[in-house]
């Protein structure tokens, strides 16, 4: 009888990992959330110097998530961490991270997400498109709140998503795109 109980025991392990390598198997992962942010980087010229053993510059990989593959980075130090490679030597990258954009521009340190909020995200959103050159009259903006009318007044395609009543007021008086799921 305790043969058969271990016997059951095992082959419930073994069920349990046989299912798991085939969930991993068959499932597959999406694309990242910041995919499309990050690839815009990319196309708009700018770079992201960091080096392996910065703190800082793996919280800022880890604000991308998956999508910190796709980000225009450049390992900066050597495989020691000892000294600095050529290109960031003659870029005269100093401290890390560093993000350097296409007019030359660069931010320094790490960048903290925050919650953007009302006249905070129009601030950000223009920054961005400054430094990044972005054409907003051909962009697309979503949001739910009344707050954020001023940042969807910035773009071309404003869409307002199960919007607060306020907005969807507004929205429908300025001919917006307005989704509910």
């Amino acid at each position: 009888m305790r043969n058969k109980g271990i016997l059951i025991f095992w082959v419930g392990v073994l069920f349990i990992i046989i299912a798991g390598l085939g969930v991993s198997l068959f499932v597959k992962s999406g694309p990242g959330k910041l995919d499309e942010f990050a690839q815009c980087l990319s196309d708009k010229g700018a770079t992201f110097y960091g080096a392996f053993w910065c703190p800082h510059c793996q919280a800022q990989k880890r604000m991308f998530g998956k999508s910190a593959e796709l980000l225009p980075y450049v390992e900066c130090s050597t495989p020691n961490g000892q000294s600095q490679l050529q290109t960031c030597v003659e870029k005269e990258i100093q401290q890390y991270p560093t993000w350097e954009f296409a007019d030359g521009s660069r931010l320094t340190g790490e960048i903290q997400s925050t919650h953007a909020y009302g006249q905070g995200k129009v601030k950000l959103l223009e920054d961005l498109g400054l430094k990044m050159k972005i054409n907003f009259a051909d962009s697309y903006a979503y949001a739910d709140h009344f707050s954020d009318i001023k940042f969807l007044n910035m773009v071309g395609n404003p869409v307002a998503v199960n919007p607060h009543p306020g907005l969807r007021l507004y929205a429908k008086i300025n001919g917006w795109t307005v989704v509910n799921f």
